[in-house]
């Protein structure tokens, strides 16, 4: 039995999201989609999909099946089972196509703006042949054992006005509603109703770039922080004076 380990380049990775491996018998090709485009909010999750497409000749004769799979940097949600064949397989013209799909989620509650890496790796074995017994495969002669690795960058973005609002509100224990009825309303979409675009908050951003050891990082703008927090002192239904949380209660530490 043969085992082998196939990744692409880290910069290359970084870029596609993708690791493709192909021979003559046998195409795979893995990627990770996300909810979002790799970007989400502090104090949020979202949800990565790894799919792994295969695609085979029939002249070929060999039959692939699921080994395992393994995430860093995000939690394993579901994953396919051990000896399952490719999900949906179908085709035409002496050929054939499958996939696998395994889920993971990216937690954002407590962790700083930037980027991180979250790696996928999917095993399988291939076999020469229509066997689909996988206790079998073990004293097979012919089965290769391959691991496939795919690495994407999930950017963590500051928290926007609306956010940032809960948070003082919670830390101060002040309701979001106020009134009610007709005359009621919520600070929170007051905030969202302020808020300029691209997440804006009084023309500044919630997001600035500041030197750590000589390396650009992108941090939390404190003035935009402060903007919501006098919004908010100087809404005409507050009736109590707030304060700035703490970073470790924004960052729900």
């Amino acid at each position: 039995m043969k085992k082998r380990m196939l990744t692409l380049s880290l910069v290359l990775v970084m870029i596609l999201g993708t690791t493709i491996i192909s021979n003559a018998e046998t195409a795979i090709d893995t990627r990770i989609s996300s909810t979002d485009a790799y970007r989400v909010e502090q104090g949020s999750t979202i949800t990565l999909t790894a799919t792994t497409s295969i695609t085979g000749d029939n002249e070929g004769q060999v039959t692939v099946q699921f080994v395992s799979d393994s995430w860093t940097g995000a939690t394993e949600q579901s994953s396919p089972a051990v000896g399952a064949l490719p999900t949906g397989i179908g085709g035409s013209g002496g050929s054939w196509s499958g996939s696998y799909t395994g889920t993971a989620l990216f937690d954002a509650t407590v962790k700083n703006p930037g980027f991180y890496e979250v790696t996928y790796q999917i095993e399988v074995r291939k076999q020469r042949g229509a066997s689909s017994n996988y206790d079998e495969w073990e004293d097979a002669d012919e089965v290769d054992v391959e691991v496939y690795e795919v690495v994407v960058p999930v950017y963590v973005e500051p928290m926007a006005a609306p956010a940032v609002a809960a948070k003082i509100l919670e830390f101060n224990g002040i309701g979001a509603r106020y009134g009610s009825g007709r005359t009621g309303g919520n600070f929170i979409a007051d905030v969202a109703a302020a808020m300029g675009p691209q997440t804006l908050f009084n023309g500044v951003p919630k997001e600035m770039t500041v030197e750590t050891g000589g390396v650009p990082t992108v941090v939390s703008n404190p003035t935009y922080r402060q903007e919501v927090l006098e919004f908010l002192n100087d809404h005409v239904r507050m009736t109590e004076t707030l304060e700035m949380p703490t970073e470790e209660f924004l960052l729900g530490l």
